[in-house]
């Protein structure tokens, strides 16, 4: 199960990883911090992570 999450949140899924990775293309344009937990269906654990983990800081 793949969940597209922000700061922590899960915003949408359960779905595929093929459609997981389809929504996340067509929403990273407007949101920057969007990345894909991988969760385990056993346990609810997350397997993995994809996208952006830390978001650098922007120097002045």
């Amino acid at each position: 199960m793949f969940y597209i999450c922000y700061r922590g949140r899960r915003l949408y899924g359960p779905m595929s990883e093929a459609e997981a990775l389809q929504e996340w293309f067509a929403l990273a344009g407007t949101i920057k911090e969007l990345y894909i937990v991988e969760i385990d269906a056993a346990t609810g654990r997350i397997k993995r992570q994809i996208g952006p983990t830390v978001r650098k800081n922007k120097k002045k």
